[in-house]
């Protein structure tokens, strides 16, 4: 603390011929640093993107490193040819934790037109115990229906096929259908989202010969956003298949 004792003199003091004390007593603290919370996800993908894409506007790079659990992933989607209504896309991910990791890489090609999409894809993978190759294919229609099959080629275990269907009315595309299958389950979803942030689904489950059906009923409310408008009806939630997206790999 600094502590100043001031004398000063002015015109007002000359006509009253006397002397003023001022006793002037201030605290100057050091200024304070201007912190900014850094975001350090957006940091690491920012660093990423440098890295793996081309200034092309497909190209696309995001990653995840989780200190809690211990891991870190990254993907990588890359344009390796574009045609009017077709593209070629190289797309790769690595994932490592401490007990184990996951590494793959594969081709992608996708025709697109404006109802229509038509891919086919092919994945080479290594894991820490085996590798697996993988062919597939995925096909949407519009905002109402979308398909996948992907068929997995194990070393040691015995191949797998795997397959997704995913259709919403085209009169009401808040009522959404899902059916899934491999070689270990079997999954049929009947869900129904009236509203922006309220929803119900129903879903039946076959895994291990065993039989589960189960109800929910879900809520999700920005509160960043007008309460009434997220009571609106909401049309086309059935989450399809683009142009340029990741290929969403189960295994």
């Amino acid at each position: 603390m600094l502590t100043y004792l001031l004398f000063g003199y002015s015109d007002k003091m000359i006509s009253d011929n006397h002397w003023t004390y001022f006793d002037f007593n201030a605290s100057q603290k050091p200024q304070a640093i201007q912190t900014e919370e850094v975001d350090f996800q957006l940091a690491l993908n920012s660093t990423l993107a440098k890295i793996f894409e081309q200034n092309n506007g497909i190209d696309n790079t995001k990653g995840d490193l989780n200190f809690e659990r211990e891991n870190f992933q990254i993907m990588s989607l890359t344009s390796l040819y574009e045609g009017e209504n077709n593209s070629l896309l190289f797309q790769k991910e690595l994932f490592i934790s401490k007990e184990n990791y996951n590494y793959y890489g594969g081709l992608i090609n996708r025709y697109a037109t404006n109802n229509f999409l038509l891919g086919v894809n092919s994945f080479i993978d290594k894991q820490k115990e085996e590798g697996v190759a993988s062919i597939g294919s995925e096909f949407v229609y519009a905002n109402f229906f979308k398909s996948y099959a992907n068929y997995y080629i194990h070393k040691e275990m015995k191949n797998s096929l795997q397959f997704g269907l995913n259709f919403a009315l085209p009169d009401n595309q808040s009522i959404i259908f899902d059916i899934y299958q491999d070689d270990a389950k079997n999954n049929y979803q009947f869900s129904y989202k009236p509203y922006k942030a309220f929803s119900f689904n129903l879903l039946h489950k076959t895994f291990d010969h065993e039989d589960e059906m189960i109800f929910r009923i879900g809520f999700s409310f920005d509160f960043n956003e007008n309460f009434f408008k997220q009571l609106k009806t909401t049309d086309d939630i059935l989450e399809g298949i683009e142009r340029y997206n990741f290929f969403e790999k189960n295994r």
